[in-house]
């Protein structure tokens, strides 16, 4: 009688009448052990392709705010024109800022889960990107409002695995410290950096992380060690529920 075979995802049940005994002088090998074996090896994974286990999360593009306190000016992903006597100017390119930012954040993700970003989308889950990254300032301080939960929604319908992370980065600059002569009041210097950020459930909205890291008295430039240390602290204890 021959071996019948029925395979499953899970196991392998053979039903086996009667094998002939291997005769004196023959090496014997069943072969119900390699089709075993074969059928519960993994199945073939591309590199590009994440572990099935791993939650995909969408990296957005940070958003970035430099503002002057003196002189009340603010912008979005550039620079204003400092005068000259303010307290250090930020660089004239922000992609400095945004490049580590990301960097950060994709190293962080990556030990975690498996990142995304809005290259990888279709063109429409692309605009959907593109639609939370304009909520970003918000969203990464974990504040959630009915457009970016639609926004959302529309990730989870593809997989409601799907997670967001939003980055949020202020620099400001201001007047530096100063000594009143006429009562001896030092006063500290006013700019500031602050780091934020949040990880979202695209299916509820709900935030499953955040964090937030305040340099005081420093507008941070790429290139400062404060700056990458504050980053780092920012994602120290980052985790993907």
């Amino acid at each position: 009688m021959k071996p019948r075979i029925r395979t499953s995802n899970s196991a392998l049940l053979l039903s086996v009448g009667s094998l002939p005994y291997p005769r004196r002088g023959h090496t014997y090998i069943p072969t119900v052990v390699l089709l075993l074996f074969s059928a519960l090896a993994p199945s073939a994974r591309t590199a590009d392709q994440p572990p099935a286990y791993l939650r995909p999360v969408i990296l957005l593009r940070p958003a970035i705010r430099f503002e002057d306190l003196q002189g009340g000016a603010w912008v979005n992903f550039g620079i204003p024109e400092f005068p000259v006597g303010r307290s250090r100017p930020v660089p004239n390119d922000p992609d400095q800022y945004e490049r580590l930012l990301v960097a950060g954040a994709k190293s962080a993700v990556s030990a975690k889960g498996a990142a995304r970003d809005a290259a990888s989308f279709d063109s429409s889950l692309a605009e959907t990107c593109k639609t939370l990254e304009s909520l970003a300032s918000r969203l990464a301080r974990g504040s959630v409002n009915e457009d970016a939960l639609q926004a959302l929604s529309r990730f989870a319908a593809a997989d409601e695995r799907y997670a967001v992370l939003a980055q949020f980065l202020r620099v400001q600059v201001g007047p530096g410290r100063a000594w009143d002569p006429n009562t001896g009041a030092i006063a500290s210097s006013s700019a500031s950096t602050l780091f934020q950020s949040a990880l979202l459930d695209a299916k509820t909205g709900k935030v499953l992380w955040k964090a937030e890291q305040l340099v005081r008295h420093k507008a941070l430039r790429p290139s400062d060690a404060a700056f990458g240390k504050a980053l780092k602290d920012l994602y120290n204890g980052f985790d993907i529920p």
